[in-house]
């Protein structure tokens, strides 16, 4: 029922009211048999790991991540001189050579 567009005066009597003395202790009961208690049921809380994985289901988000990826593969691989096995181990023994040749950075 739409209690909220009726008057006062007309919610009163379709709830069986007082407004001055309310209900009677036997009406509680009958109400509360028939329509339970008034309290709400609590929401079920989410995990963490799921509250975790919520942060990634926007589209920028996802961007972001995969541009910080390249970013980071691009920054190992121009710093620390690694193209491949064989030029990463020769530029860890000491030459000052940069092995990765897209890379501007000294």
């Amino acid at each position: 029922m739409n209690y909220h567009s009726l008057t006062i005066e007309e919610t009163l009597k379709q709830l069986h009211t007082d407004p001055k003395t309310g209900l009677s202790e036997k009406e509680v009961r009958i109400r509360r048999q028939a329509n339970g208690l008034n309290i709400l049921a609590a929401k079920k809380k989410k995990s963490l790991i799921s509250r975790f994985f919520a942060q990634f289901s926007d589209f920028m988000i996802l961007v972001f991540c995969g541009s910080f990826d390249y970013f980071s593969y691009y920054f190992i691989k121009c710093h620390f001189g690694i193209n491949s096995r064989r030029e990463g181990r020769k530029s860890s023994r000491g030459t000052k050579t940069n092995v990765c040749s897209q890379c501007t950075c000294t």
